[in-house]
């Protein structure tokens, strides 16, 4: 199985912590279970306010105090990205900005990803998100 992880950029700690739990499961399983991150590309602009068709979106509660938190460090969340994925190689990095209003642009990345790299090769695919948990 490959558990596919749509993982907001900013999340470093969370995806690692996944990464054990998961390798965790396998194990005790007896099941082989792969997973990816997929995340997209820092916010040009911080905070957690969105502007988008003459409307203004403010994302509440720990999601948007971690946008307020990586507000005006973009290069370093693109620094991390970078180092995270050359040493685990397991991050689907879309080219887009990573928000809730582009998760559309985020699956059609993880079928994409999922088509050209797991035909074949996975039994079955999860698709999950950092708003939830599967035990």
């Amino acid at each position: 199985m490959v558990v596919v992880y749509k993982s907001a950029i900013y999340n470093f700690e969370d995806r690692q912590k996944l990464r054990t739990e998961y390798a965790q499961l396998a194990e005790v399983s007896g099941n082989r279970i792969a997973i990816v991150f997929s995340v997209g590309l820092p916010r040009t602009s911080g905070g957690n306010t969105f502007h988008m068709n003459g409307f203004s979106i403010r994302l509440p509660e720990r999601a948007g105090a971690v946008l307020r938190d990586w507000a005006g460090r973009r290069e370093e969340a693109l620094r991390r990205v970078h180092e995270e994925a050359d040493v685990y190689d397991d991050l689907i990095l879309g080219d887009y900005e990573d928000t809730y209003v582009n998760l559309t642009y985020k699956m059609i990345t993880n079928y994409r990803w999922a088509s050209a790299f797991c035909r074949g090769k996975a039994d079955a695919f999860l698709f999950l998100d950092d708003d939830y948990r599967f035990r």
